[in-house]
């Protein structure tokens, strides 16, 4: 949902003035109004302009073809990216409760993988235990463990974030792993393209404080309309100089700025609420 300026709720109870005048662009589609609220009870204005829309994908054929495949051939490894992709896959499955209880089963005698904690959550909720946790939160550190293992053979299933991992997929094929893919949502162009572009002048413009990111395929494709729209050697500049600030949730929302050369502002813990506390840090008076 694309939003213009939106000050404080009337019903959002103020917490502080730390971001009293400042107005933050928020490239977000997930959990935006929940973000634009939690900065507006810090007295900042912000500026919703999703680069991309989430179109969930539970009703596809294709995820429930995947899904019987594996129920009925069994899985040695399941690795889980998110944790809304985990939750959703399975509330895909109680229209077909048949498959729903095959899966389970699959489940409880294959080994899970979690990227971090947030699908560790939703792995336990669903009554599993993950057998790994990557601590970093990528999947840099899942490939790692398995790569570890002789993966000849091995039957590994992926439940992909949006924007999916070729890489994950190309490196343990190569060690002789089938991989089966799971997509619960995928990533398509944004709803409003007019306010992104008008949001991405007025980055170039230096008209925010900061720019807010929580996921990497939008950054890239934030990066990719910018360079289109001829404004991203302004706003890479403004971002290289610290006149406007960039942030994002985690390393993995890091990584396109890194590459253009930029070093965002990033919490310890990779959540929304924490990205927050780094926002208010970085203006807090005391710092």
């Amino acid at each position: 949902m694309n939003a213009p300026d939106s000050p404080a709720p009337l019903s959002s109870t103020p917490l502080s003035t730390t971001l009293q005048g400042r107005h933050f662009l928020l490239p977000v589609e997930r959990r935006a109004e929940e973000f634009a609220e939690s900065l507006a009870r810090h007295g900042a204005r912000t500026t919703i302009a999703a680069p991309l829309t989430v179109i969930p994908t539970t009703n596809d054929a294709e995820l429930l073809h995947t899904t019987g495949t594996l129920a009925n051939g069994g899985v040695d490894y399941v690795i889980v990216t998110t944790a809304i992709g985990f939750t959703s896959w399975l509330e895909a499955l109680d229209a077909h409760p048949e498959l729903q209880a095959a899966l389970h089963r699959t489940l409880e005698s294959a080994t899970i993988l979690a990227r971090g904690a947030k699908p560790t959550g939703a792995i336990v909720n669903a009554g599993y235990r993950p057998d790994f946790i990557a601590e970093s939160e990528t999947t840099a550190d899942i490939l790692e463990h398995l790569l570890a293992r002789d993966l000849t053979g091995a039957r590994i299933a992926i439940q992909h974030h949006g924007a999916g991992d070729e890489n994950l997929e190309h490196q343990l094929k190569a060690a002789g792993a089938t991989i089966h893919s799971i997509v619960t949502y995928r990533w398509d162009e944004p709803r409003d393209p007019e306010a992104l572009e008008r949001s991405l002048r007025q980055t170039a413009d230096a008209e925010f404080d900061g720019v807010l990111f929580t996921s990497a395929p939008a950054v890239r494709h934030w990066i990719t309309t910018a360079q289109r729209l001829q404004v991203w050697d302004s706003i890479r500049q403004l971002a290289v100089e610290s006149s406007v600030l960039f942030a994002a949730v985690g390393p993995v929302t890091a990584e396109p700025l890194q590459a253009e050369g930029i070093v965002p502002l990033s919490p310890e813990r990779y959540r929304l609420g924490a990205l927050v506390k780094a926002v208010l840090a970085h203006y807090s008076p005391e710092k």
